[in-house]
């Protein structure tokens, strides 16, 4: 029988999705109908994994494949576990299942060993896509800028590396900004004049990086970020209250997420304010912490806002502190 099971997976979101995007335009092509077709996120609660279960097992009335692109499947391990040999979902000719998972191996194996040696195990195609650096990144913008007609001079694309940073997700609106000003003016070639003139330069580190390595607990790349906005001149404590204000919404998110449950993502999201990517990341970084720790931590910060306001202790060396902690 003929495969029908693509697991895609990695920390590079967008080549994720770049992937699973192929997937579904190859499928349009020889089914333009398009009615087979089903997306869904079982992180965004239990009625999307009925809406999948639902597909899976019901027959399609237009005499095509079906195709199911999936997300967030380790959210739901063991019922998916089930319904792959329920529904021989490996053998299934008549079903095409594209798993999405934004992870990395050792991340899903925390959560189902036994999940990840099935979509990894032969016969189903299982790509990894890892964030991508140094030449592997410049050959990539090269390839993105030639799927648009264009070329782009080595040179530019270093600047554009220096200015955007390895984000793919930028990088790609960064390319279609600098296409359409070639177009603009009849031109085949991106310099590093284009560049110059159209990307936003880094004024100062991005803060959201920072906070997310420290929700990550990754040390030497929270101590590297935070070194980099005091030699740029960042307000230490605007740091100091963008840190304040990670580690409580970790502890929202973690506190309510016992009561949630699995696929309780919508609901944390409706009941913090907080949008629900935001709320996905955090439910994946509050697994590096104990609730009782993210309780102590935020009783030493409230702590540490008084002694910084009567000048007991020096904020950079309590924000180096924070980063190691």
């Amino acid at each position: 029988r003929v495969l029908m099971i693509v697991f895609l997976y990695g920390k590079d979101a967008y080549r994720v999705k770049q992937n699973a995007d192929r997937i579904v335009k190859e499928y349009l092509a020889k089914n333009p109908n398009g009615m087979g077709v089903l997306r869904v996120d079982l992180a965004e609660g239990e009625e999307k994994f009925e809406k999948f279960a639902n597909a899976v097992k019901t027959a399609s009335f237009f005499n095509e494949k079906k195709l199911i692109i999936v997300k967030n499947v380790f959210s739901q391990a063991e019922k998916i576990l089930r319904d792959i040999k329920k529904y021989d979902l490996v053998g299934d000719k008549e079903t095409i299942l594209a798993v999405c998972e934004n992870a990395s191996q050792a991340e899903m194996a925390k959560t189902s060993k036994k999940l990840l040696a099935q979509l990894t195990a032969k016969p189903s195609v299982a790509k990894a896509f890892n964030p991508l650096a140094g030449k592997q990144l410049e050959n990539w913008i090269a390839k993105e800028t030639k799927t648009l007609g264009l070329e782009i001079e080595p040179p530019a694309i270093k600047q554009l590396v220096l200015y955007a940073g390895d984000d793919v997700w930028r990088l790609s609106q960064e390319i279609i900004k600098l296409a359409n000003h070639s177009f603009g003016y009849d031109r085949r070639l991106i310099k590093t004049a284009d560049v110059e003139l159209l990307v936003t330069k880094p004024a100062s580190q991005n803060i959201f990086e920072t906070i997310d390595a420290l929700g990550r607990r990754d040390k030497g790349k929270a101590i590297t970020l935070l070194s980099r906005h005091l030699a740029a001149g960042d307000d230490p404590h605007y740091l100091f209250s963008m840190f304040v204000y990670q580690f409580r919404n970790l502890l929202r998110v973690k506190d309510l997420a016992a009561a949630a449950g699995p696929g309780g993502a919508a609901a944390i999201a409706q009941k913090t304010g907080l949008h629900p990517f935001a709320v996905k990341k955090m439910l994946e970084q509050s697994r590096q912490f104990e609730l009782g720790e993210l309780k102590q931590k935020f009783s030493r910060l409230a702590e540490a806002d008084i002694q910084i306001k009567n000048g007991l202790i020096d904020i950079t060396d309590l924000l180096y502190q924070i980063a190691l902690s």
